[in-house]
């Protein structure tokens, strides 16, 4: 597969931390340099900040040190150039990293995200198409 950069919503990250399904296999796949992240501050702070939720307490110091190692096998751009395409507009800090990036794919489990997405399962942002990719639509495709 090589080194495909990848744009992370935070629900893959949080499913990867507490689960062992595909977001896992996504989180592990970065720690064996098959994917490397992109993440802007605006996306590392919202990584941080949901695990101070009360319901995710209980593994905020693992997610602490995942987060601390994340970051530095991360790619960390800074937009240039933002976009207003999302319902949620907390979403579109995920689609400026990747047209910021010319990355390939987006990987969520965000319904609003996912909505984007033609019936191929990509999304066009001023000349850039991506994919936006459940985890296990990505693992099905690229590994």
């Amino acid at each position: 597969m090589g080194e495909t950069k990848v744009v992370l919503d935070t629900s893959v990250i949080i499913c990867g931390l507490i689960g062992k399904g595909n977001s896992n296999e996504i989180l592990k796949l970065i720690f064996k340099d098959k994917l490397k992240p992109v993440i802007s501050a605006e996306i590392f702070n919202e990584y941080v900040r949901v695990f101070y939720y009360e319901k995710l307490s209980g593994i905020r110091f693992k997610a602490m040190i995942f987060l601390d190692k994340l970051y530095d096998k991360a790619i960390v751009i800074k937009p240039k150039e933002t976009f207003s395409i999302c319902r949620d507009l907390a979403d579109d800090k995920f689609i400026n990293a990747v047209y910021a990036s010319k990355t390939q794919c987006l990987i969520t489990l965000d319904d609003d995200l996912l909505r984007l997405r033609d019936k191929d399962k990509r999304f066009y942002v001023k000349g850039h198409k991506f994919w936006i990719l459940k985890p296990s639509e990505f693992i099905k495709i690229f590994c």
